[in-house]
């Protein structure tokens, strides 16, 4: 009743609290808690969603059979639909998953799909592009994107998806500008990083700073000089 009541007065508070229920459940899921009194509450709220048609299907992947490539899938899905609330939503659920496979062990199993991802997000719609940008920085600073392999796609992807928004055209120009920002942010985390671990960044790599330090946007170039 209370859900329904939100429901009717405010969407966005509904769901906030679909937020938070997922934060719960990533973490029951973590330590092990699904049982008693903290499974029927829930349940119950995942009830109260159904009843009033707003989607939960996240915190039921995540509660349920947690299998790595429906959870990607959904992930991929949220993330398609361009909405901005959404895209969040999914990077959750996402950055959720991962803890829950490193409690066990298994966050390989989730690593090569999101390698997968990375390569495709230069073929991204541009709008969405941009967006999907400022959620990477987390990812890419995982383990797993400091060998020589999948260095070269981060690289590719970030020189790749540049050149596209530098090249956009009438009503996509300030969607280029944003994403030439959030690139440059990007690549200057992602540099950082490899520099933390005494990496090489690679004349690739170079000819991108390069690149950003010629840039006319001085609140990409100065970040460089």
């Amino acid at each position: 009743m209370i859900l329904w009541v939100l429901f009717r007065k405010r969407g966005s508070a509904l769901k906030k609290i679909n937020d938070i229920i997922l934060l719960l459940c990533i973490n029951v899921k973590v330590s092990n808690l699904y049982e008693g009194a903290l499974e029927k509450i829930i349940d119950a709220f995942l009830t109260q969603m159904d009843e009033i048609g707003i989607a939960a299907h996240s915190v039921k992947l995540i509660l349920e059979d947690f299998d790595v490539k429906e959870i990607f899938a959904e992930f991929e899905k949220k993330i398609l639909c361009g909405d901005e609330k959404e895209i969040s939503d999914a990077f959750i659920m996402l950055h959720g998953s991962i803890q829950i496979l490193q409690s066990h062990d298994k966050e390989t199993d989730m690593e090569e799909l999101i390698i997968q991802f990375i390569q495709r997000v230069q073929y991204l719609e541009i709008r969405i592009g941009k967006r999907i940008i400022l959620e990477l920085h987390g990812i890419l600073r995982r383990k797993v994107f400091l060998n020589e392999e999948n260095r070269a796609h981060v690289i590719n992807m970030l020189k790749t998806c540049y050149d596209i928004f530098k090249n956009a055209k009438e009503e996509r120009i300030k969607d280029g500008l944003d994403g030439m920002y959030n690139v440059s942010n990007l690549a200057k985390d992602y540099y950082e990083c490899l520099k933390e671990n005494d990496i090489e960044v690679g004349s690739i790599f170079e000819v991108l700073i390069d690149n950003f330090k010629a840039c006319k946007l001085n609140e990409i170039k100065f970040k460089w000089l």
